[in-house]
């Protein structure tokens, strides 16, 4: 058995650390959604300088905190918590957005389902027959929304973030509570204060998707199946077992990835001593409760899903298809591919097909070359994907801008550092427990993340899919990060307790890395010319019907309210049948007197080149204005007609717009933003107005 537990613990971790070194080599030298400073530039220096620091002071952190009592531990670990989720409705309330795509989609459909009660089976394109794994979270949604309304709660915005503040929090506090049952609450400790500095668990919170909602059944799962295997009492192994049950299914319900945590806990009971006797006791109420469990769901699903989908739906080859085509990412011609194809069987048959295909495209080196690709479009990014391209705010504040927005490239960096840090962490505690032959819950958890980084390699590849091993990055952190200081303490003359004691030695340390990063930061803060935007309006997201066939005689004005100057403006839509000769569009900007401040032609070859796309003096308001944008074709037919993208749903994501066509009031909002651009510093960027 010793063997057997060698072989696996040798096997998983060097495999682990194979993929880890390749993301870690390339994670320290970029930041990956940078848009401005650092787009495209080796942050190497910066980002190791940073890490650096980070570590340095968590080290001290870690050593100084070893002496504290449990009851401060505790205490400090509750203050770190609260102050956690103060942050994160500091967060909510002052950076408002949507996350577009998905996210908002089942949002839209969970909000027309307060009055239909059922989930469409033509919405967008009948887009939940062909992702029917999406309807439990739209249930979910549904459910949330309701609820809310029931106490009075009319605000679409608050409910679903807060859902995804539940998921988050719930997540970490059962990392926390298996971190302190394996461990020691000084473990705990360190997970807290790491948690809190890590950047994913606010700036997702808004995601609510499949990712998100994820989070506390899997952590819960990890916690309850590792009771059910460390208890010693049967009545307690059997219940802790069922428990298990009930969180996987509802885990698989949402994502399928929640079923690697049963491969990785098969794969521990076989490295373990008596697996026989644990997989008796355990499987059968564990197997029990799965059953009840998927029954139960799948009869709710039916209820609130009343349809056949079995024509329309994506099969899971097909995202396997997509994982082995250009970079394994999405692609709007592989969703065609399969749409177009009719019936279940010839689906799966067809994506068969193509994925065979490109596989022998491939070949053996491409294959690897797309694996190698694939896994950094994953788990490269510290900000797990975070583009401001995907978010719809409510408000473009200030602090939106360099969170979130077009300013945000020192918070990316900072989200890139810390990232770094825990990869660092991860490989240190990988490295060590293989040396010293640990097999416990830290193998778990590697065998939890392989496997998800095994299991995108075959699956369409997406930055935000890493969102899901979160808290097991966070565990694993904290793991090394203790056993790190432990390990140093049992050398002799290289004892971190001691260096932490000479606190000149510290302070020179960590002076140091924070001098190395003024220095390397001086430049592209304080001197280095750049552009951006500062929006007034940005809806920058579609759904529904567009607002078709506008032709000469028609006129559309669309509203919006704005506080701050601008000088552009860029309305979404095309001509039908491309360009027109001697057509185009009038377009004007008039203020609440119906004064024209702006008054232009934009010809049918500007339109197929750049949309309605205005450029202008600047406008400043003196306070908060409703100005209304007027657009009317010139020489526009009906085999030409205008087509103006819109938000066309039950949701109104921008309730201070109204859209109008020949006087009469339509359905949502055009997809437009208002904006000017500046030039400056990034100084000037982030602190001066």
């Amino acid at each position: 058995m010793k063997n057997v537990q060698k072989i696996i613990l040798y096997l998983t971790s060097v495999l682990l650390l194979g993929c880890l070194g390749w993301i870690f080599i390339h994670a320290v030298c970029a930041v990956p959604q940078a848009k401005n400073i650092f787009k495209d530039k080796n942050m190497f220096p910066v980002i190791m300088a940073g890490t650096l620091l980070l570590l340095l002071l968590f080290l001290k952190l870690s050593v100084v905190s070893r002496s504290w009592q449990k009851r401060t531990l505790l205490t400090g670990t509750a203050v770190v918590f609260l102050m956690i989720l103060i942050l994160q409705f500091l967060y909510l309330y002052y950076v408002r957005y949507w996350v577009g795509y998905d996210n908002l989609l089942v949002l839209d459909e969970a909000w027309h389902m307060q009055k239909t009660g059922h989930i469409s089976p033509d919405f967008y394109d009948s887009y939940f027959q062909r992702y029917p794994h999406n309807h439990p979270i739209v249930i979910v949604l549904y459910w949330a929304l309701w609820a809310a309304g029931k106490l009075g709660i009319a605000d679409l915005y608050w409910t679903p973030h807060l859902l995804g503040l539940v998921c988050m929090d719930t997540a970490l506090v059962f990392m926390w509570k298996l971190t302190c049952e394996t461990a020691d609450v000084h473990r705990g400790f360190l997970l807290a204060v790491l948690s809190l500095l890590n950047p994913v668990i606010y700036i997702w919170m808004p995601w609510h998707y499949t990712t998100v909602s994820l989070l506390p059944f899997l952590s819960a799962g990890i916690y309850f199946g590792w009771k059910a295997w460390k208890a010693e009492k049967l009545s307690c192994k059997t219940g802790y077992a069922a428990v298990t049950g009930v969180l996987t299914v509802l885990g698989m319900r949402i994502r399928v990835t929640e079923a690697i945590l049963l491969i990785a806990f098969l794969i521990m009971a076989v490295c373990m001593g008596g697996w026989k006797k644990q997989l008796l006791f355990c499987v059968l109420p564990f197997l029990l409760m799965c059953g009840m469990t998927w029954t139960l769901t799948g009869a709710v699903r039916n209820h609130y899903a009343d349809f056949d989908s079995s024509d329309k739906e994506f099969p899971p080859v097909h995202f396997v298809m997509m994982g082995v085509g250009e970079d394994g990412t999405y692609k709007k011609q592989d969703v065609e591919f399969t749409e177009a194809i009719s019936g279940e069987k010839e689906k799966t048959r067809a994506n068969l097909q193509e994925t065979e295909k490109r596989i022998r495209d491939l070949g053996g080196a491409g294959l690897l070359s797309l694996a190698g690709r694939k896994m950094l479009i994953t788990w490269q990014d510290g900000s797990c994907g975070f583009q401001s391209e995907w978010l719809y705010p409510l408000k473009d504040s200030r602090i939106f801008q360099y969170i979130c927005g077009e300013r945000n490239d020192p918070f990316l960096c900072w989200a890139q550092i810390f990232y770094v840090l825990v990869l660092f962490l991860t490989i240190w505690g990988t490295i060590s427990d293989m040396r010293n032959g640990r097999t416990g819950v830290g193998l778990l958890m590697r065998l939890l993340l392989l496997g998800n980084i095994l299991f995108y390699l075959g699956w369409e590849a997406q930055n935000r899919y890493s969102i899901g091993m979160n808290g097991v990055l966070l565990f694993l952190a904290a793991d090394a990060l203790d056993g790190l200081c432990a390990e140093k303490a049992k050398t002799a003359g290289r004892s971190l307790q001691k260096l932490a004691e000479k606190k000149n030695v510290w302070r020179i340390m960590t002076g140091t890395m924070a001098v190395i990063l003024v220095v390397l930061l001086y430049r592209p803060l304080f001197t280095e010319e750049t552009s951006w935007r500062e929006f007034s309006v940005r809806n920058i997201y579609r759904a529904g019907k567009n607002l078709e066939n506008i032709v000469s005689g028609e006129r559309v004005t669309q509203t919006f309210t704005a506080s701050s100057a601008f000088d552009c403006i860029l309305v979404q839509g095309y001509l039908k049948n491309g360009e027109v000769s001697d057509g185009g569009c009038q377009v004007e900007i008039q203020d609440e007197t119906g004064k024209n401040l702006v008054s232009t032609f934009l010809t049918a070859q500007q339109i197929a080149e750049n949309q309605l796309d205005l450029s202008f003096e600047p406008v400043v308001p003196e306070k908060e204005t409703v100005y209304t944008i007027v657009i009317e074709p010139r020489g526009i037919g009906k085999d030409h007609a205008l087509q103006l993208y819109r938000f066309n749903s039950s949701m109104d994501l921008y309730p201070n717009g109204k859209l109008s066509r020949n006087g009469k009031e339509e359905n949502g909002n055009l997809i437009f933003s208002v904006y000017q651009i500046k030039t400056g510093t990034i100084f000037r960027r982030n602190f001066v107005k």
